[in-house]
């Protein structure tokens, strides 16, 4: 469970559940019910508890599962296939990375400025970072399962430093944190034998993983980077950055303009909203601001751009359906998103002896789900990625065939 809880799981559970939880209940002993938003606050708060219950359970069966399946995994036979695996796949991904930085060597937004950075290439260019970002989110996935597969201690720290470094390059504060939260994922999903969980690793991966969100955040905002200020007030900043969306909607009160939302943002219904993602990339059309930008412009104005807090799913429907339709229709999704995740995780686990294909699609899946209850936008940019290693499998069967 370790394993699990440092992870994205754990991490999930931090920054998405347990610190909105707090605020919430602050709020709430703090106003009361007289609030204007009170209500509003009481029923994200219980979605929130639904949320990481889901996530909880998830975790348990996800553990409870590679736990029985272990002794399968240590047949010698898997250990023989998993490593041939590993080492085909390195080389084809490490000759795919070649041409990636031969073609992005002068766009990577980790050479160019703070976590924004990727948010105004893809303004510039969106077709092209699109692309070319997708396709490196993809190569990770397939190193993290090669990582997993590999038994030479000496090979799997080499792909370790080196899945961290690509993670780093779309420039976000959290690429650091998050590439060793997967190690450890598929580390405990698909490596062999029982082992200790890595405290000292971790701790100092962590330690490394606040020092890089610092020098980042100091970036984006144009200030120098003094590492004392850093440790002194990262709590600080991780409560801030989990909470902001609650403080723009609620505190700031930018729910006022939830109304005027469709009318003034979404030309094309609530379908072409979650079509948006493809409309911008295929036509260059599609609604004018996403829920983020737009709040951000009402409270800070046109000088904010085009960044601003991801709303999270919840909010996200309240702008898109109303308030009291868009509060039902998320408790609605939750139990559809909690039975899916608990499919994937099953599949994740249950196809370790599967061609590495499989197992990268369902990798990519259960990121998917993170994300798409946190930016379901950018999420859905991403299907056409999540779906290519099982592209990748059909179109081997089929040549094997032919």
């Amino acid at each position: 469970m370790a394993y699990l809880l440092a992870g994205p799981f754990g991490f999930f559970l931090l920054i998405r559940c347990f610190l909105p939880i707090i605020w919430c209940i602050s709020f709430l002993l703090t106003h009361g019910v007289s609030h204007l938003y009170s209500s509003i606050v009481v029923l994200h708060l219980l979605y929130l508890f639904l949320l990481a219950s889901s996530i909880l359970f998830c975790m348990w069966y996800l553990s409870n599962l590679v736990k029985r399946l272990q002794a399968n995994r240590n047949f010698i036979g898997h250990h023989i296939r998993c490593v041939r695996e590993s080492k085909i796949t390195t080389i084809l991904i490490f000759l795919v990375l070649v041409a990636w930085f031969l073609f992005n060597w002068n766009s990577i937004p980790l050479f160019i400025g703070g976590s924004n950075a990727i948010v105004d290439m893809n303004e510039q260019s969106k077709h092209s970072t699109w692309f070319s970002f997708g396709v490196l989110s993809v190569c990770v996935s397939f190193l993290l399962v090669a990582f997993a597969y590999q038994k030479s201690n000496f090979l799997k720290l080499l792909l370790a430093f080196f899945i961290i470094f690509l993670a780093l390059l779309p420039g976000k504060k959290s690429g650091l944190l998050n590439a060793v939260g997967m190690l450890l994922l598929v580390e405990f999903c698909f490596g062999a034998g029982r082992k200790n969980f890595p405290l000292f690793k971790v701790a100092f991966a962590g330690f490394l993983g606040i020092i890089y969100i610092g020098f980042q955040y100091a970036r984006t905002l144009g200030i120098s980077f003094d590492i004392h200020e850093v440790f002194l007030s990262i709590a600080e900043l991780i409560y801030i950055h989990s909470t902001v969306y609650l403080r723009q909607f609620i505190d700031s009160g930018a729910l006022s303009i939830a109304e005027s939302y469709p009318k003034d943002a979404m030309t094309s219904g609530v379908l072409g909203y979650y079509l948006n993602p493809f409309y911008k990339v295929v036509f260059g059309t599609g609604i004018e601001k996403a829920v983020g930008p737009y709040v951000s412009n009402y409270l800070y104005g046109s000088g904010a751009g085009v960044t601003g807090a991801n709303p999270t799913l919840f909010f996200e429907l309240i702008f898109v359906s109303g308030t009291w339709f868009g509060s039902l229709l998320a408790f609605g999704i939750i139990p559809i998103w909690s039975i899916a995740m608990i499919l994937i995780v099953n599949r994740l686990a249950m196809n370790f002896n599967k061609e590495i294909s499989i197992i990268v699609f369902y990798l990519m899946m259960l990121g998917f789900m993170f994300y798409v209850v946190i930016d379901s936008l950018n999420a859905i940019r991403t299907v056409p990625f999540v779906a290519l290693p099982l592209l990748i499998k059909y179109s081997k069967d089929f040549l094997r065939r032919v």
